[in-house]
């Protein structure tokens, strides 16, 4: 009788072990030291991650000039220059949080016309995550593809000489925009826990993003759909036959 608690024991540890989520996330930086200590120093070279394929990635650049977003390995990092947006596609930049992972396909799912707001967006994909089998307490990394109906967006370009660092003044820091009726690709991750994706504590998710024409990028800090995008989440890895 022992044996045979031992074995369903057994079973549902590997089971509960093999529940995986289908790709790895990693964190670099910590958004509470950057408020609370200033820490605003290099944490990541891009070059050192863009050498294998597929990267999907957000971050800020050092010192705060600037967001990062990487969307299958193609940078798109937006400062700030002389008071107007600019977009590098190289992968100069250093970054003092940097959020990655590595995806090799994507499952498409339709996101229902009723899902307009950040909150419902937020709720969507947590409850589509766990139904395509992404554990509940892992960070999920998840794309949108498509038209938005609109979205507020904002790139950071912290002043050096102002030595007093709060959340508030890093929103308001910088360059700030609205997109209406636009094409857009979005790199997002999502996590129950708001300091896994960088994040505020008022939110779950952490969007970046840049438009059709490689024009725009940065940092969502709204939007609001109308039925014209597409969410996409990582397919776990197929096992090989051998």
């Amino acid at each position: 009788m022992k044996s045979y608690y031992w074995m369903i024991a057994l079973t549902v540890f590997v089971s509960a072990c093999s529940h995986k989520p289908p790709v790895e996330v990693n964190r670099i930086g910590e958004l509470e030291d950057l408020i609370k200590k200033g820490d605003m120093k290099t944490h990541a070279h891009l070059k050192d991650y863009t050498t294998t394929p597929h990267l999907y990635a957000i971050g800020s650049v050092t010192d705060l000039k600037g967001f990062i977003q990487i969307i299958d390995g193609n940078s798109y990092i937006a400062s700030v220059a002389d008071g107007a947006l600019k977009i590098d596609s190289s992968n100069n930049a250093d970054a003092t949080l940097f959020l990655y992972t590595y995806v090799n396909a994507w499952k498409e799912f339709d996101i229902p016309a009723e899902v307009k707001t950040w909150k419902q967006l937020e709720q969507f994909i947590g409850d589509q995550a766990v139904k395509f089998g992404i554990p509940k307490n892992s960070v999920s990394p998840f794309l949108l593809k498509g038209v938005v109906q609109d979205a507020q967006w904002r790139v950071v370009d912290w002043d050096p000489n102002d030595k007093v660092i709060t959340y508030k003044k890093t929103v308001q820091s910088g360059l700030h925009g609205e997109l209406k009726n636009e094409d857009i690709t979005a790199i997002g991750f999502y996590s129950r826990e708001s300091y896994e994706v960088l994040a505020h504590k008022e939110t779950n998710m952490h969007i970046h993003f840049v438009n059709h024409n490689h024009s725009i990028g940065g940092h969502l800090d709204d939007v609001v759909l109308n039925g014209q995008a597409k969410l996409y989440l990582p397919k776990p890895a197929e096992k090989s036959s051998e």
